[in-house]
Protein backbone atom coordinates (compact mmCIF):
# COMPACT_ATOMS: atom_id res chain seq x y z
CA UNK A 1 0.00 0.00 0.00
CA UNK A 2 2.77 2.44 0.91
CA UNK A 3 4.75 1.71 -2.27
CA UNK A 4 2.03 1.73 -4.91
CA UNK A 5 -1.09 3.44 -3.51
CA UNK A 6 -2.61 6.02 -5.86
CA UNK A 7 -0.88 4.50 -8.90
CA UNK A 8 -2.35 2.59 -11.87
CA UNK A 9 -4.97 5.26 -12.62
CA UNK A 10 -5.62 6.69 -16.06
CA UNK A 11 -8.27 8.42 -18.13
CA UNK A 12 -10.24 6.49 -20.74
CA UNK A 13 -9.35 9.30 -23.15
CA UNK A 14 -5.77 8.47 -24.26
CA UNK A 15 -5.07 12.15 -24.95
CA UNK A 16 -5.61 13.13 -21.28
CA UNK A 17 -2.71 12.69 -18.85
CA UNK A 18 -3.75 14.51 -15.64
CA UNK A 19 -6.71 13.62 -13.45
CA UNK A 20 -7.87 17.24 -13.28
CA UNK A 21 -8.30 17.35 -17.05
CA UNK A 22 -10.28 14.10 -17.22
CA UNK A 23 -13.67 15.80 -17.42
CA UNK A 24 -16.34 16.27 -20.04
CA UNK A 25 -16.70 14.02 -23.07
CA UNK A 26 -14.51 12.90 -25.94
CA UNK A 27 -15.04 11.34 -29.35
CA UNK A 28 -13.98 7.76 -29.99
CA UNK A 29 -13.96 6.10 -33.40
CA UNK A 30 -15.14 2.56 -34.09
CA UNK A 31 -14.19 0.75 -37.28
CA UNK A 32 -16.39 -1.94 -38.81
CA UNK A 33 -14.13 -4.33 -40.69
CA UNK A 34 -17.05 -6.01 -42.45
CA UNK A 35 -18.60 -2.91 -43.99
CA UNK A 36 -15.38 -0.90 -43.97
CA UNK A 37 -17.06 2.09 -42.34
CA UNK A 38 -15.99 4.15 -39.34
CA UNK A 39 -18.43 5.51 -36.76
CA UNK A 40 -17.90 8.00 -33.96
CA UNK A 41 -19.38 8.07 -30.47
CA UNK A 42 -19.32 10.65 -27.67
CA UNK A 43 -18.20 9.09 -24.39
CA UNK A 44 -17.83 10.65 -20.92
CA UNK A 45 -14.29 10.85 -19.60
CA UNK A 46 -13.71 8.71 -16.49
CA UNK A 47 -10.66 8.39 -14.24
CA UNK A 48 -10.39 4.71 -13.29
CA UNK A 49 -7.85 2.25 -11.90
CA UNK A 50 -6.22 -0.54 -13.87
CA UNK A 51 -7.65 -3.83 -12.54
CA UNK A 52 -7.50 -3.83 -8.71
CA UNK A 53 -4.54 -1.65 -7.72
CA UNK A 54 -2.94 -1.20 -4.30
CA UNK A 55 -5.10 1.51 -2.71
CA UNK A 56 -5.88 -0.44 0.47
CA UNK A 57 -4.94 -3.67 2.21
CA UNK A 58 -7.76 -5.74 0.71
CA UNK A 59 -7.06 -4.75 -2.89
CA UNK A 60 -3.31 -5.17 -2.33
CA UNK A 61 -3.77 -8.70 -0.98
CA UNK A 62 -6.04 -9.58 -3.91
CA UNK A 63 -3.51 -8.24 -6.42
CA UNK A 64 -0.58 -10.00 -4.74
CA UNK A 65 -2.59 -13.23 -4.62
CA UNK A 66 -3.12 -13.07 -8.37
CA UNK A 67 0.58 -12.33 -8.89
CA UNK A 68 1.57 -15.28 -6.67
CA UNK A 69 -0.64 -17.55 -8.77
CA UNK A 70 1.07 -16.26 -11.92
CA UNK A 71 -2.17 -14.74 -13.25
CA UNK A 72 -1.09 -12.04 -15.74
CA UNK A 73 1.53 -10.77 -13.33
CA UNK A 74 3.64 -9.35 -16.16
CA UNK A 75 0.77 -7.07 -17.23
CA UNK A 76 0.43 -5.73 -13.69
CA UNK A 77 4.20 -5.24 -13.48
CA UNK A 78 4.37 -3.26 -16.74
CA UNK A 79 1.35 -1.16 -15.73
CA UNK A 80 3.02 -0.29 -12.41
CA UNK A 81 6.28 0.54 -14.19
CA UNK A 82 4.45 2.86 -16.61
CA UNK A 83 2.38 4.65 -13.94
CA UNK A 84 3.68 8.22 -13.58
CA UNK A 85 2.31 8.82 -10.07
CA UNK A 86 -0.87 9.79 -8.20
CA UNK A 87 -3.17 11.93 -10.32
CA UNK A 88 -1.23 11.12 -13.49
CA UNK A 89 -1.62 8.62 -16.29
CA UNK A 90 0.83 6.21 -17.85
CA UNK A 91 4.24 6.97 -19.34
CA UNK A 92 6.15 4.07 -20.94
CA UNK A 93 9.05 2.85 -18.77
CA UNK A 94 8.54 5.67 -16.25
CA UNK A 95 9.89 3.81 -13.17
CA UNK A 96 11.63 0.62 -14.23
CA UNK A 97 12.97 -0.09 -10.73
CA UNK A 98 9.43 -1.04 -9.63
CA UNK A 99 9.74 -4.22 -11.67
CA UNK A 100 12.25 -5.53 -9.10
CA UNK A 101 9.47 -5.84 -6.52
CA UNK A 102 7.30 -8.01 -8.77
CA UNK A 103 10.20 -10.19 -9.91
CA UNK A 104 11.34 -10.72 -6.31
CA UNK A 105 7.78 -11.44 -5.15
CA UNK A 106 7.23 -14.02 -7.89
CA UNK A 107 10.54 -15.73 -7.11
CA UNK A 108 9.83 -15.81 -3.37
CA UNK A 109 6.13 -16.61 -3.64
CA UNK A 110 5.98 -18.93 -6.62
CA UNK A 111 9.21 -20.87 -6.32
CA UNK A 112 11.06 -20.60 -3.02
CA UNK A 113 8.09 -20.50 -0.63
CA UNK A 114 6.43 -23.59 -2.09
CA UNK A 115 9.68 -25.56 -2.06
CA UNK A 116 10.47 -24.45 1.50
CA UNK A 117 6.96 -25.42 2.64
CA UNK A 118 7.15 -28.87 1.04
CA UNK A 119 10.65 -29.41 2.45
CA UNK A 120 9.49 -28.38 5.92
CA UNK A 121 6.58 -30.85 5.81
CA UNK A 122 8.92 -33.65 4.71
CA UNK A 123 11.32 -32.77 7.54
CA UNK A 124 8.50 -32.82 10.10
CA UNK A 125 7.25 -36.20 8.94
CA UNK A 126 10.79 -37.55 9.13
CA UNK A 127 11.25 -36.13 12.63
CA UNK A 128 7.99 -37.65 13.82
CA UNK A 129 8.98 -41.00 12.36
CA UNK A 130 12.35 -40.95 14.14
CA UNK A 131 10.69 -39.89 17.39
CA UNK A 132 8.17 -42.72 17.19
CA UNK A 133 10.85 -45.25 16.34
CA UNK A 134 12.76 -44.32 19.47
CA UNK A 135 9.87 -44.16 21.94
CA UNK A 136 8.03 -47.33 21.02
CA UNK A 137 10.50 -49.47 22.99
CA UNK A 138 10.57 -47.17 26.05
CA UNK A 139 8.49 -47.35 29.18
CA UNK A 140 6.23 -44.50 30.27
CA UNK A 141 8.73 -43.43 32.91
CA UNK A 142 11.58 -43.33 30.37
CA UNK A 143 9.50 -41.25 27.95
CA UNK A 144 8.64 -38.80 30.74
CA UNK A 145 12.31 -38.52 31.69
CA UNK A 146 13.39 -37.78 28.10
CA UNK A 147 10.58 -35.25 27.69
CA UNK A 148 11.59 -33.47 30.90
CA UNK A 149 15.25 -33.51 29.86
CA UNK A 150 14.41 -31.86 26.52
CA UNK A 151 12.45 -29.14 28.30
CA UNK A 152 15.35 -28.43 30.66
CA UNK A 153 17.89 -28.35 27.80
CA UNK A 154 15.80 -25.91 25.76
CA UNK A 155 14.98 -23.65 28.69
CA UNK A 156 16.80 -20.32 28.73
CA UNK A 157 18.18 -19.09 32.02
CA UNK A 158 16.62 -15.85 33.28
CA UNK A 159 18.45 -13.68 35.82
CA UNK A 160 16.79 -13.83 39.24
CA UNK A 161 14.65 -10.89 40.24
CA UNK A 162 15.61 -9.37 43.54
CA UNK A 163 13.01 -7.31 45.39
CA UNK A 164 13.70 -3.62 45.07
CA UNK A 165 14.08 -1.46 48.10
CA UNK A 166 12.69 1.52 46.24
CA UNK A 167 8.92 1.79 46.53
CA UNK A 168 8.72 3.44 43.09
CA UNK A 169 10.54 0.54 41.40
CA UNK A 170 8.31 -2.00 43.16
CA UNK A 171 5.24 -0.20 41.84
CA UNK A 172 6.71 -0.14 38.31
CA UNK A 173 7.49 -3.84 38.55
CA UNK A 174 3.95 -4.62 39.70
CA UNK A 175 2.53 -2.69 36.74
CA UNK A 176 4.88 -4.34 34.23
CA UNK A 177 4.12 -7.86 35.50
CA UNK A 178 0.38 -7.30 35.84
CA UNK A 179 -1.67 -9.62 33.63
CA UNK A 180 -4.29 -6.89 33.19
CA UNK A 181 -1.66 -4.46 31.89
CA UNK A 182 -0.31 -7.04 29.42
CA UNK A 183 -3.81 -7.82 28.12
CA UNK A 184 -4.53 -4.09 27.82
CA UNK A 185 -1.34 -3.49 25.81
CA UNK A 186 -2.09 -6.46 23.54
CA UNK A 187 -5.61 -5.18 22.90
CA UNK A 188 -4.28 -1.71 22.04
CA UNK A 189 -1.74 -3.24 19.63
CA UNK A 190 -4.51 -5.19 17.87
CA UNK A 191 -6.61 -2.02 17.58
CA UNK A 192 -3.64 -0.15 16.12
CA UNK A 193 -2.97 -2.94 13.61
CA UNK A 194 -6.62 -2.96 12.56
CA UNK A 195 -6.49 0.80 12.07
CA UNK A 196 -3.34 0.56 9.93
CA UNK A 197 -4.77 -2.28 7.83
CA UNK A 198 -7.88 -0.29 6.93
CA UNK A 199 -5.92 2.83 5.95
CA UNK A 200 -5.99 3.30 2.17
CA UNK A 201 -5.57 5.83 -0.60
CA UNK A 202 -7.35 9.19 -0.18
CA UNK A 203 -9.12 8.42 3.14
CA UNK A 204 -11.72 10.69 4.68
CA UNK A 205 -10.55 13.55 6.89
CA UNK A 206 -12.34 12.19 9.96
CA UNK A 207 -10.74 8.77 9.50
CA UNK A 208 -7.30 10.35 9.10
CA UNK A 209 -7.70 12.27 12.36
CA UNK A 210 -8.87 9.15 14.21
CA UNK A 211 -5.92 7.18 12.87
CA UNK A 212 -3.51 9.95 13.95
CA UNK A 213 -4.92 9.92 17.49
CA UNK A 214 -4.59 6.13 17.65
CA UNK A 215 -0.97 6.32 16.49
CA UNK A 216 -0.10 9.01 19.04
CA UNK A 217 -1.74 6.99 21.80
CA UNK A 218 0.12 3.83 20.78
CA UNK A 219 3.49 5.61 20.70
CA UNK A 220 2.87 7.01 24.19
CA UNK A 221 1.74 3.59 25.45
CA UNK A 222 4.81 1.85 24.02
CA UNK A 223 7.15 4.37 25.62
CA UNK A 224 5.30 3.99 28.93
CA UNK A 225 5.55 0.19 28.79
CA UNK A 226 9.28 0.24 28.00
CA UNK A 227 10.10 2.78 30.72
CA UNK A 228 8.01 0.99 33.36
CA UNK A 229 9.54 -2.39 32.47
CA UNK A 230 13.13 -1.12 32.54
CA UNK A 231 12.63 0.76 35.82
CA UNK A 232 10.76 -2.12 37.46
CA UNK A 233 12.84 -5.07 36.22
CA UNK A 234 16.21 -3.50 35.58
CA UNK A 235 18.07 -3.43 32.29
CA UNK A 236 19.71 -6.94 32.50
CA UNK A 237 16.42 -8.71 33.15
CA UNK A 238 14.56 -6.59 30.59
CA UNK A 239 17.15 -7.29 27.87
CA UNK A 240 17.18 -11.03 28.66
CA UNK A 241 13.73 -11.46 27.07
CA UNK A 242 13.80 -11.59 23.28
CA UNK A 243 10.40 -9.95 22.85
CA UNK A 244 11.70 -6.95 24.77
CA UNK A 245 14.59 -6.69 22.31
CA UNK A 246 12.08 -6.55 19.46
CA UNK A 247 10.19 -3.75 21.23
Amino acid sequence: VELFKGLLYSCNDPDIFLEGNCTGTFQRSFSDQVSGTTSFEQLPRTWSVYRHGFDNLGLSMLTLWEIALGEKWTEMMFATVDSAGPGKGFVPHYAQHRALFFIGFVIMGNFLSINIFVGYLAHQFRSVKHALDGTLVMTQAQQSWIFTEKILMNRRLVPPLNPHRSCFRRVCHSIAESSFFKIFVSACVLISLASLCTFGWEPRQMYTEINDYINIWMVALCYFEVVVSIVGQGWPLYWAHRWNRVD
